[in-house]
């Protein structure tokens, strides 16, 4: 839970600094929220293909407070949280709306960067300031005293590709 917790929070702080280039609301963002804290849930059936097993999981649950729909683009957004981006072929994606669609590539973009900010699960990011330039985005981080996050930095700079693709802007992490 410590560790959804906190890439909720990450996955969050990007989202609104953000907010400029994705033009999303309270409503992606709730559903982002969600997502974040349950992107991880598909280790209760195995480790492998646990972002699949996410997706299963949240789909065939009871999502009090949200709609079916809104229940399928949680479920979407923790699917593509790692491994392959969101393609036609899909069966989960390809009978979606185009709305729906940017909204799972946008969130699960920013989900898989959060979560590569936690790479070895020790929390060792204290803050983010996203630096929105005309043709690249800075994510600046602020490390917890005495830590070193590098393999958080390089675990987010492998995951950016996706939300790369969205913004249209090249992604760099710096601290």
């Amino acid at each position: 839970m410590k560790h959804a917790e906190y890439v909720k929070s990450i996955a969050l702080s990007i989202f609104d600094g953000l907010g400029q280039l994705h033009a999303m609301g309270v409503n992606e963002r709730e559903l982002l929220e969600s997502a974040s804290l349950l992107h991880d849930v598909g280790y209760l059936i195995s480790h492998d293909l646990h972002h699949k097993h996410s997706y299963y999981i949240i789909m065939h649950s009871m999502m009090p407070g949200f709609t079916n729909n809104e229940a399928e683009l949680i479920a979407n957004i923790a699917r593509y949280h790692r491994k392959s981006h969101p393609k036609r072929k899909h069966d989960n994606f390809a009978h979606l709306s185009d709305r729906k669609k940017n909204i799972i590539r946008t969130l699960a973009g920013i989900l898989r960067i959060a979560e590569g900010m936690d790479r070895r699960q020790l929390q060792v990011i204290e803050n983010i300031r996203i630096e929105i330039l005309s043709n690249s985005v800075n994510v600046v981080i602020e490390p917890v005293a005495g830590s070193n996050p590098d393999i958080e930095l390089w675990g987010a700079a492998r995951r950016k590709f996706l939300l790369e693709e969205i913004i249209k802007r090249k992604l760099y992490f710096k601290m």
